[in-house]
């Protein structure tokens, strides 16, 4: 096992009144530390800050003074409320000056539009003594790179636009951006994912595995009836690192119950896929049969490239008539006893499978609510229905607490669990 190397640290901060309003949801933040940690940065802090040169400068002061790096999107536009070049000029006591390179880009960026330029774009182009000019080819504002300053760490500022930023950090990889940081390690991560066991289990059974390896992070996410473990190794070199994150990866799987393991390596890994690469596998084609779930199960099968290989169709029956036409389900008893029950969800399941040429088919029909069904099921009801090459499996019946958003969404992944499962042959 190796020492943790030592890992720049770095702080991912926003500027806008916009995100602080709660008008948008600040994704540059998420993706900046992913960047950032796959560059060998471990990411301590985000911060967002309004349109306000006193409150923004502080803000960045008190990032900048603690972190060795601190990466900025927003506020590099040519209105009165982009703030971020004059906050840098008065951290760094760095005079703005003008880059004409940078004026002859943004005004050809106007004459490829076909469009006037308005003079006070040309803000956009004085940027702080010292810095390193980013070029945008998305966008008018160039961004800028400036050294660590007299107590102050290194700065790099992005414009805001989700098109424009990223392929400017890519670009500032290149410039003084890394090599300021020649000592970075390299990371490897691999994820574990779990279906439908609780958290505090997961936690339970490896709990002293958590803090076990200095070159190795391990981060716990929950969804609804998912778990991703996700661990990160850190090394000197990326060989290195790998083998941390599969090494303690496997002593992980060693504590858990190998077949709620339903998928392992990257991090978008979900239980459609994993469906989909069994019936792949052995020739099998599914198919769904969905009233509450409303075609979720489907689209989860259909997420991914190479699906049509494995997935026959759906139909979404929210009705009586087209449970009871479509798929075969008796009228009389629909109008007698409702959806939310054991032989309706058998029957969807059986009706899809034969209707559709499928091997596997599950149905969803339940109550998501606001209101209970007038038959008596409550809302969170949901049954299940299997039916495989060998017959129809027992109807399952679960119940979900939560708003109707929720319970659809849960409703869909245990759909798909169950098919998992019940192609492994494993126990329900």
């Amino acid at each position: 096992m190796s020492a943790a190397p030592h890992r720049p640290t770095a702080c991912v901060a926003s500027s806008g009144s916009e995100i602080l309003q709660g008008l948008y949801a600040d994704t540059n933040a998420q993706r900046l530390s992913q960047l950032l940690l796959a560059d060998g940065f471990l990411v301590q802090g985000h911060r967002a800050m309004p349109d306000d040169r006193a409150v923004l400068v502080a803000g960045l002061g008190e990032a900048l003074r603690t972190h060795d790096l601190v990466v900025l999107t927003g506020g590099l536009g040519p209105t009165e409320d982009d703030l971020t070049r004059f906050a840098a000029e008065e951290l760094y006591a760095a005079p703005l000056v003008f880059h004409e390179d940078a004026a002859e880009a943004i005004a050809r960026r106007f004459r490829e539009r076909g469009v006037p330029m308005p003079e006070s774009n040309l803000v956009q182009a004085r940027l702080p003594e010292g810095a390193r000019v980013v070029p945008n080819a998305n966008g008018t504002a160039p961004g800028f790179f400036m050294p660590p300053r007299a107590g102050l760490g290194a700065m790099l500022a992005l414009p805001g636009p989700p098109r424009e930023w990223p392929p400017m950090y890519a670009d500032a990889r290149t410039i003084d951006f890394v090599n300021h940081f020649p000592g970075r390690p390299r990371t490897h991560t691999h994820t574990i994912h779990i279906a439908f066991v609780p958290e505090s289990r997961v936690n339970q059974l490896g709990a002293d595995l958590f803090a076990a390896r200095p070159d190795v992070d391990v981060t716990i996410l929950a969804a609804l009836g998912q778990i991703r473990l996700r661990l990160t190794g850190w090394a000197e070199s990326e060989a290195a690192a790998e083998e941390a994150a599969l090494a303690h990866a496997a002593a992980f799987r060693g504590r858990l119950e190998p077949d709620t393991i339903f998928g392992e390596g990257p991090p978008e890994w979900t239980l459609g896929e994993a469906v989909v690469r069994i019936a792949k596998e052995r020739g099998w084609k599914v198919a769904t049969a969905e009233s509450v779930t409303g075609g979720l199960v489907a689209a989860r099968l259909t997420d991914h490239g190479g699906a049509s290989a494995a997935f026959a169709g759906a139909v979404v029956a929210y009705s009586f008539d087209v449970k009871s036409r479509q798929l075969g389900v008796d009228a009389a008893e629909l109008a007698a006893h409702g959806a939310a029950n054991a032989e309706t969800a058998a029957a969807m399941a059986r009706g899809a499978r034969e209707r559709l040429g499928a091997d596997w088919a599950v149905s969803t029909t339940g109550v998501a609510g606001p209101d209970a069904d007038t038959h008596g099921a409550p809302v969170g009801t949901v049954w299940f229905g299997l039916a495989g090459p060998s017959g129809d499996h027992a109807p399952v019946r679960r119940r979900q607490l939560g708003g109707r958003g929720l319970v659809r969404e849960w409703a869909a992944n245990q759909a798909l669990e169950i098919l998992r499962r019940a192609m492994l042959g494993l126990p329900g």
